[in-house]
């Protein structure tokens, strides 16, 4: 089942400067589009990337070791599903 994840720009930043670059879980990351609303300070942009539940399962464990606000948002995502899977 895929589901659409948001997170915070600096939490992605953070996670993928924690990853091995060309692992999966690194490229689920990196393909993600940034998302800045007009207006919208340093503080609001996101990130939004399309992950599989056991992809987003091994980014919240990875990011509770080094983000857990991270963990958190991407746990959140976990709970809404994409349709037409």
């Amino acid at each position: 089942m895929k589901m659409l994840i948001q997170i915070s720009h600096a939490y992605h930043e953070r996670l993928v400067s924690q990853l091995v670059d060309k692992s999966a879980l690194y490229y689920t990351l990196m393909n993600g589009m940034k998302i800045v609303s007009p207006g919208a300070d340093e503080t609001e942009k996101v990130v939004e990337f399309i992950c599989d539940a056991d992809e987003a399962q091994r980014l919240v464990e990875t990011a509770k070791q080094c983000c857990p606000a991270a963990a958190s948002q991407i746990s959140a995502g976990k709970a809404l599903p994409m349709g037409g899977n």
